[in-house]
């Protein structure tokens, strides 16, 4: 998974940008996003104010930091390594941060608000177009070839499908019923196991009992 930062200033100019991959852990677009938070974070001295087209992300830095790194979270091992960049101060660092629609057609600039109420502006609207064609690129430059994803969810099916004949086959063996005859000439139905561990023999003695 790829993501893409840019750094623009007030008036509209394009300062610079960067792009990334994401460690192995990482795999949605979710956590791919807050990745690339993570990365500002650590990058700046002091963070900068951010735009980000991730509504999770700032929801999750008006709670606690307890919260969002919790056990039950699903992007905690990210964000436990973002509460130490910074510092569990996550007020300051949700104050700086605005969250804008994404994939938006050209006809919402000017319509679609942010979260502050504001309308989208061109220059957050193509800031956003920019960050999404770095973050495809760079996820096309890593990706694996069609063919060998291909092969490996071919050869998940076909692992499932051993399986599931292994299954059957097991079930089958050790519920076999048979019939048998009992002493009093009765036909009785019995379940036999392809195979039946043995009793273990106890390895205590059997003693008298004791006052």
């Amino acid at each position: 998974t790829g993501f893409g930062i840019l750094v623009v200033c007030p008036q509209g100019s394009l300062l610079g940008f960067g792009q990334g991959v994401t460690p192995e852990w990482i795999v949605d677009a979710a956590d791919a996003e807050l990745w690339a938070f993570y990365t500002v974070a650590t990058l700046n001295t002091c963070l900068p104010k951010v735009v980000t087209d991730c509504k999770g992300i700032l929801d999750t830095l008006q709670g606690s930091p307890n919260v969002a790194a919790g056990h039950k979270r699903a992007l905690a091992r990210t964000w436990m390594k973002l509460r130490h960049a910074l510092d569990d101060d996550f007020a300051t660092a949700a104050a700086l941060m605005k969250w804008m629609p994404s994939h938006e057609s050209a006809k919402t600039i000017g319509h679609t608000q942010d979260s502050d109420g504001q309308h989208m502006a061109p220059l957050m609207w193509r800031s956003n177009r920019l960050a999404d064609v770095l973050a495809k690129a760079t996820a096309g430059e890593n990706r694996l070839p069609a063919w060998v994803t291909n092969l490996v969810v071919s050869a998940g099916k076909w692992v499932k499908h051993q399986a599931a004949r292994l299954g059957v086959v097991t079930h089958a063996a050790n519920n076999y019923e048979t019939t048998e005859m009992a002493d009093g000439g009765a036909i009785v139905k019995k379940i036999l196991r392809d195979s039946t561990a043995e009793r273990r023999k106890s390895s205590r003695p059997r003693g008298r009992g004791s006052l």
